[in-house]
């Protein structure tokens, strides 16, 4: 029987949900668009498969430069990928190697520690505060000479914690010649971004996504932006075709209709957001600050039981009790009005049986 690394077979498997959730129609899971993507995506992929063009190999021509155009960066800035994952594994695999330490305000999203643990990388967790806020000064202390990597999820996944501008300036000025890679998944809810302070600083790396505002998850839409030295060194690295041709021609009609996005979000962060926080706390719900599309929900000792009685009403919601200061807790993604309402309603009618 042939065997893996030895660091390799000592490892778990991220295992999210991967079967049945599109069955539920009310996906509080895994912060998705409840809208989806522009109708004019869909009308844009389907004139593309008409050609069909399928057998041909990608060719991406302009997605560059309107991507770049976009997005408000040089196009030698931005590196296109097959999700953001793919652009935290090359980014990974480009500047950690075996030993070296990587450090990740925690609990955080599941692929930065599988991502760095497949390279062999020993993985300096530090804790955000009790009340969820950003550990500034244990991040900026916990910075040594074996430190080849900083993480920042802004807002971070799952506790929708906000890093200020100041507290990133702060660990990219301590870094200096560290990588420092800001995860900005959920920009368009939070709509802070370091992409300015990227430009000043060449240790920096962010990455965005469309699968959760712009409702394209299915196609695997991510972005990778630094200085074109560090773009460079991390295309090494992607291979040449591994965004395929759908993904490609809903990108570039998804940033023509973007508008769509826009007033998905606002409904989302000026409607939807304070009706749920306000309902919650009419239920006598814990809810903690979220600059995101989703709230960390401490339901206490009856989180299972709730999360199940939710699935069996037609409504996911993610379990977040076993992550550090997450005892008890749910995370739910915050969607349109309709569906906001609709989560409230059998919310209140589980806690109460």
């Amino acid at each position: 029987m042939i065997k893996p690394k030895k660091h390799i077979a000592e490892m778990s498997p991220y295992n999210p949900p991967l079967e049945g959730r599109s069955g539920f129609k009310y996906r509080f899971d895994f912060n998705e668009s409840t809208l989806g993507c522009s109708p004019e995506v869909i009308k844009d992929i389907q004139e593309f498969l008409s050609k069909n063009n399928l057998n041909v190999y990608p060719e991406y021509g302009k997605l560059a430069e309107i991507a770049a155009s976009f997005f408000e960066v040089d196009e030698g800035q931005i590196m296109i990928t097959n999700g953001s994952d793919q652009g935290i594994d090359v980014l990974i695999r480009t500047y950690v190697g075996k030993g070296d330490e990587v450090i990740i305000p925690t609990p955080s999203f599941a692929m930065f520690y599988q991502s760095a643990k497949i390279e062999g990388a020993k993985i300096q967790e530090i804790l955000y505060n009790e009340d969820l806020s950003f550990p500034t000064t244990q991040i900026l202390e916990a910075i040594n000479p074996n430190t080849k990597l900083v993480i920042i999820c802004n807002p971070n996944n799952p506790t929708g914690t906000r890093a200020s501008p100041e507290d990133i300036k702060k660990i990219v000025e301590k870094a200096e010649n560290i990588p420092v890679y800001i995860d900005e998944t959920y920009y368009d809810f939070s709509r802070e971004t370091a992409l300015e302070l990227m430009k000043k600083h060449d240790n920096i790396i962010i990455t965005r996504t469309f699968s959760k505002a712009f409702g394209l998850a299915a196609l695997r839409i991510g972005f990778l932006f630094s200085n074109e030295q560090n773009i460079k060194e991390m295309l090494k690295v992607r291979g040449p075709y591994d965004m395929n041709m759908i993904a490609k021609t809903a990108t570039i009609s998804a940033i023509k209709h973007s508008g769509f996005v826009k007033e998905y979000c606002e409904e989302v962060m000026e409607e939807s957001k304070p009706y749920l926080y306000e309902e919650l706390e009419k239920m006598g719900l814990k809810t903690f600050p979220s600059s995101a599309n989703f709230l960390i929900v401490k339901i206490g000792q009856r989180v299972k039981e709730i999360t199940e009685k939710l699935a069996e009403k037609g409504i996911l919601v993610r379990d977040r009790s076993k992550y550090p200061l997450l005892e008890g807790c749910i995370r739910v993604s915050i969607g349109n009005m309709e569906y906001t309402r609709h989560f409230v309603k059998v919310l209140r009618g589980v806690l109460n049986d």
